[in-house]
């Protein structure tokens, strides 16, 4: 499925994509004959880039469960399980009800894997008579009966393609899991661009300012939308949970805003903090520009280079001794910058942040720096060849 996936996409990005020649290059000439005007490549619309994508990977049945949407579907069910509303929390799936389900929408078939019902060897064997008694009929007074196979749900239309309204009937979770990608928005690289990794293994260039932002729990800053005092005083738990009963009485609306918020910073957290996820990071306070560093050295492959701005918390914070090492192992160039000119308006003067230019690993840490810049200016001959 995965292989047809990735000949799918890559026939829609050719078919929708324009390359784009980068000065001193020339557009690369189309094949002998394929082509109209003075040998270069034909542009087509937005319009028309659209049309074919409609028709192709994002064809308008979305009821028609392509090997996009199926693979999609798998990788938002696991995705939503870490943002799992509080108020479903008992629809939660088992880990047999999970295996189940992704089979269902993987193979177009349902597997029972419920548990096997353990056999008790404790009880002495009861002895049974080595000739039995004479019956009258081939099976005695008692006649075997066939037993009715198990009915299967049927997720298939009368073509036998299987449809993704069939799988919301049958499992209800499939909704829940549809609603939350929906609200999450979760972005899967590898199945977005599955092209790109299987021939090229990444790309060539990741370019960001990921955002400086701790992720946290701030109840205060929630009520005070309301109640600006919650958020200007200094309360204790006890006073702000006496705040916050009176704030749910007074405010119709506040406690769904409040688990609402509630919901997404501990499911943030939860993930971002898990070692499964993000095994670098174990231990470091979570900061989602670190987050993206990883995402990006992953993004990049083996041959493309990743260009981040960031502040300087992965060189000296003392629990960040795994992200420090694959840090030093990637880093090509350094500029750290004080923000004394306020390019960064909402940031203190004192803070500091660099440009961090990433590579493949490399056996021995070796990288160009520029330290204490206050202008991009000075720093520019480090990025020239």
């Amino acid at each position: 499925m995965w292989s047809q996936h990735v000949q799918l996409v890559g026939q829609d990005r050719a078919r929708t994509e324009d390359p784009l020649a980068l000065w001193p290059h020339d557009s690369p000439p189309l094949p002998p004959g394929a082509g109209r005007g003075e040998g270069r490549r034909p542009r087509t619309s937005r319009a028309q880039k659209e049309a074919i994508r409609t028709k192709g990977l994002l064809n308008r049945d979305d009821d028609y469960a392509t090997p996009y949407r199926r693979l999609k579907l798998v990788m938002d069910y696991w995705c939503a399980l870490w943002f799992w509303p509080i108020t479903r929390s008992a629809d939660l799936p088992s880990r047999e009800q999970w295996w189940l389900e992704i089979g269902a929408i993987l193979e177009g078939n349902i597997v029972d894997l419920s548990p096997q019902i353990a056999m008790d060897f404790s009880a002495a064997p009861v002895a049974q008579p080595f000739l039995p008694e004479v019956q009258a009929t081939l099976f005695g007074a008692v006649q075997p009966m066939l037993a009715a196979a198990p009915t299967q749900p049927q997720l298939h239309d009368k073509f036998g393609q299987l449809r993704i309204s069939k799988l919301r009937t049958h499992f209800s979770r499939v909704v829940t899991v549809e609603a939350v990608a929906r609200q999450r928005r979760f972005m899967h690289w590898e199945l977005t661009f599955a092209d790109v990794f299987a021939q090229r293994g990444g790309f060539d260039l990741v370019v960001g300012n990921p955002p400086w932002l701790k992720v946290e729990w701030n109840e205060a800053g929630i009520l005070g939308e309301r109640n600006p005092l919650v958020a200007i005083r200094k309360l204790n738990a006890t006073e702000l949970a006496q705040q916050r009963s009176a704030a749910f009485e007074r405010f119709p609306g506040l406690q769904e805003e409040w688990t609402a918020e509630l919901e997404e910073a501990e499911a943030t957290q939860n993930y971002f903090n898990a070692q499964q996820n993000y095994p670098l990071l174990k231990g470091v306070q979570t900061n989602l520009y670190k987050c993206f560093m990883p995402v990006g050295w992953m993004l990049a492959g083996q041959r493309g280079v990743v260009g981040y701005l960031h502040p300087e918390g992965p060189y000296d914070d003392p629990r960040g001794g795994a992200l420090r090492e694959a840090v030093y192992a990637r880093l090509r160039g350094h500029l750290q910058f004080t923000n004394e000119l306020q390019l960064f308006a909402e940031v203190d003067h004192h803070t500091k942040y660099s440009i961090n230019l990433y590579g493949s690993p490399q056996e021995r840490p070796g990288f160009d720096q520029l330290a204490n810049l206050f202008s991009p200016a000075n720093g520019g001959c480090l990025l020239c060849p």
